[in-house]
């Protein structure tokens, strides 16, 4: 929609995690390259873990595509609660036909058999698990008793859990302290720097092809920054939603209004502060002269209301 009137390859602030739009963020780039060294070193238990919106899921999505034919991964994206329905959801993917009526303890050896022949081929599976906060405390510690299934001179399995600060509430179970000391990477992602929340906004408009490096004006991205608070995702939906609204009035870029506009159709309700209220307030005059007339009142009653 608005891509080719900005003259961009594709929207920028796109929610899907599509790695075209990575940037690499510096405690992004650490995590990655840290998950990727353990990986590469046999480690067992890696975490990682934030906020919702930190960008674990495209984060995620990067790890997978860089790891070479000599892991096999096995992606979870919405892993099963109970113990049985994680075994016989790796056996699958894993390439072993289950048969229904065949027990835990079966299925267990099942995969530790195809381990082994994975082993044999040069190749070691991954286990990489997105969203692993809802898993449950069964079904976790089956994953730690899988990744025991380990030859005299090497692992067989390894396990990545991605999750929301939850996960670390989780773990800290006394059922769990058997893994809890199988984790050797334990990454908490934080809100962005300032410098890091601007680099990151510019960074995602480069990447989809943007050569206009003041497509927000200053004013407007200071505000969209300060209400984002460093959560990436918080500023992918107000950037986003400020776009279309430059769309819409045809401006050559995003201005303050914009920003505003956005604040004020964003489902968390960053929008409605002092702040912006006296940013609009300004903007109310202006708005009518521009033609926005009745839009522009209505949004001034809105942020009217406290």
């Amino acid at each position: 929609m608005y891509a080719d009137y900005f003259q961009l390859e594709y929207p920028p602030f796109d929610l899907t995690p599509d790695t075209r739009q990575y940037t690499a963020m510096p405690q992004h780039a650490d995590t990655l390259m840290s998950l990727q060294y353990c990986i590469s070193a046999g480690h067992g238990f890696l975490k990682i873990s934030g906020d919702i919106g930190m960008g674990k899921t495209l984060l995620c999505r990067m790890l997978i595509d860089s790891l070479d034919d000599s892991k096999f991964v096995i992606y979870l994206p919405s892993p099963p609660q109970n113990v049985s329905g994680i075994q016989r959801v790796v056996a699958q993917e894993l390439g072993i036909k289950i048969d229904a009526g065949l027990d835990d303890d079966s299925v267990v050896r099942e995969i530790y058999l195809r381990l082994i022949d994975l082993r044999a081929a040069g190749r070691t599976a991954v286990i990489v698990l997105d969203e692993s906060q809802g898993i449950g405390v069964e079904a976790l510690e089956s994953l730690r008793l899988l990744a025991n299934l380990d030859t005299r001179d090497s692992r067989l399995l390894q396990v990545v859990l991605f999750g929301s600060n939850e996960l670390d509430d989780l773990l800290m179970r006394p059922e769990l302290a058997a893994l809890r000391q199988r984790i050797v990477l334990d990454v908490r992602l934080k809100p962005l720097s300032a410098e890091d929340a601007r680099a990151y906004l510019i960074g995602r408009v480069v990447n989809a092809g943007g050569r206009n490096m003041q497509l927000f004006h200053e004013e407007a991205l200071g505000l969209l920054l300060k209400h984002a608070k460093g959560n990436p995702r918080v500023i992918n939906v107000v950037a986003n939603l400020a776009l279309v609204s430059a769309y819409a009035n045809r401006h050559q870029r995003v201005l303050t209004k914009d920003v505003c506009r956005a604040l004020t159709e964003c489902s968390f309700q960053v929008g409605k502060t002092s702040a912006v209220r006296r940013v609009m307030a300004s903007q109310i005059t202006a708005g009518l002269l521009l033609g926005f007339g009745a839009s522009a009142l209505l949004m001034a009653l809105a942020f009217a209301v406290v």
